[in-house]
């Protein structure tokens, strides 16, 4: 999600980011660099928790950031996902352009091209 995220305003594109649970919960509790996602192969588990040690892949904070300070990157949260936590701070729902509905985001989705991960 990062990658494509930092990829798309390289390229001069825009690109909006609809957080839920768990990826919402990394990116406002400042641990994105510590999700890792679940592979089914044990192999490639290994394989990517190497690269990571190695610094063979991108720290996902920084590469967020710098995309971000480009200005056209835009992160919603979902407001089920809000509602459901309840421990968010004021502080960190600001780090949010909005916290939306899925219809909400879809509507704004509407005429972008959609990338679900």
């Amino acid at each position: 999600m990062v990658s494509l995220t930092a990829t798309t305003v390289a390229l001069g594109g825009e690109a909006h980011l609809f957080l839920t649970h768990e990826a919402l919960k990394a990116f406002l509790s400042g641990t994105l660099d510590e999700a890792r996602p679940s592979f089914h192969d044990p192999e490639y588990q290994a394989y990517y928790e190497e690269a990571i040690e190695l610094e063979r892949t991108p720290n996902l904070t920084d590469l967020l950031a710098q995309a971000r300070a480009r200005g056209k990157v835009h992160i919603y949260g979902c407001q089920a996902s809000v509602a459901l936590w309840r421990r968010y701070t004021t502080e960190q729902i600001e780090q949010l352009t909005a916290v939306i509905g899925h219809s909400t985001f879809l509507s704004l989705a509407r005429d972008m091209q959609l990338i679900f991960l």
